[in-house]
């Protein structure tokens, strides 16, 4: 039939199956379009419900950080307080300085001190002493002169630092007076 129509005829209707061609094919991308919007839609409704929840726990975490930081920094700032008012404190044992001096003064040489800590517990002034010692007869004589030292309450010497004949490490506690300046 179409070899029976004339030319234009013919153009006419090739003009108008082309026409139609594209008409349907973008009647179907625009419904593709449409049913893949409609499928996609509850995923974003999840996704936006997921994210919703995730920013209001992260705010909660976020909160009890600022929480967790503000008790540390509270706890830090107690401790660092004690530790100012110990060297503010008006009471201090008779020149710290002047006993550590005198106790370096005495040791002789077959004491080696290796370090001092000093600390206040219940009220009372104590230096530990730490070193070693060449004999056992150095030890206890150097524990003796410890005792007759103006400042020193009292010594600690424990027994088990006895244990071995020579090089022996030990830490004598001593108490300090405590005398307001």
């Amino acid at each position: 039939m179409l070899n029976l129509l004339p030319k234009d005829q013919k153009q006419k209707i090739i003009h108008e199956y082309h026409i139609r061609f594209w008409v349907v094919i973008f009647a179907l991308s625009l419904s593709a379009e449409i049913i893949s919007l409609i499928l996609l839609a509850p995923s974003f409704i999840t996704a936006q419900m997921r994210l919703q929840v995730l920013n209001t726990q992260s705010a909660g975490t976020k909160a009890q950080d600022i929480a967790s930081e503000t008790a540390n920094y509270e706890s830090i700032v107690k401790q660092t307080n004690s530790y100012l008012s110990a060297f503010a404190s008006t009471s201090t044992s008779t020149d710290g300085v002047d006993i550590i001096k005198n106790i370096v003064a005495i040791r002789g040489k077959a004491i080696k001190l290796n370090s001092f800590v000093y600390k206040t517990q219940n009220g009372q002034a104590q230096l530990a002493v730490i070193g070693t010692a060449n004999t056992r007869q150095d030890l206890l004589d150097f524990n003796d002169n410890l005792q007759a030292q103006p400042g020193i309450t009292s010594s600690d010497l424990p027994i088990s630092d006895f244990v071995e004949a020579q090089n022996i490490s030990f830490t004598i506690n001593l108490g300090i007076n405590s005398k307001p300046k």
